[in-house]
């Protein structure tokens, strides 16, 4: 019988280690992500099964865990950020979710009050309808309309993190 050398030992190691992670992660999307259309990693570091591990570590694993799961086919890589399981793949839109959900989101924002500032994710709170979408392509939407409605006058831009809706008389 033939015996590995230590450093064989540690890789083999890593590697089961990388696909129990994997296996963990995957159970996770499906039970915590399964009806939404598509995620981050971002989305993926919010889950509670790494929730007990430091934020940098936590970041690696999901890393290391995805690319096993992209490998096996168990997810898909639909965008540079953008991430499904299988079934999902063919309802991604290239067109981005700003565009898409723009009407909804004016009229969220257009909703505040404009005495008061708020901030995108004021916006996000307020938004309960498509649970397709996770929190984060959520943030994602509303920060990426923010500068279209600026420019539409529909408000100003209070402070680097807060947004006013403007009055009809200003």
């Amino acid at each position: 019988m033939s015996r590995k050398q230590p450093s064989n030992l540690l890789s083999d190691l890593k590697v089961e280690r990388v696909e129990k992670y994997a296996r963990m992660l995957h159970r996770s999307i499906r039970l915590n992500l399964d009806e939404v259309d598509f995620f981050t990693r971002e989305d993926l570091l919010q889950l509670p099964v790494f929730m007990h591990i430091t934020t940098i570590t936590r970041y690696h694993y999901i890393c290391l865990a995805t690319q096993v799961l992209l490998t096996k086919g168990d997810i898909v890589s639909k965008t540079r950020t953008g991430l499904c399981l299988p079934r999902h793949a063919r309802s991604i839109s290239d067109t981005p979710l700003a565009e898409q959900y723009a009407v909804t989101i004016q009229k969220l924002v257009e909703r505040s009050s404009p005495k008061k500032a708020f901030g995108v994710m004021d916006i996000v709170d307020a938004w309960t309808t498509d649970p397709h979408l996770t929190i984060n392509n959520k943030r994602v939407a509303v920060r990426g309309s923010m500068n279209r409605l600026i420019k539409q006058g529909i408000v100003k831009l209070v402070n680097e993190f807060e947004y006013k809706v403007v009055s009809p008389s200003q």
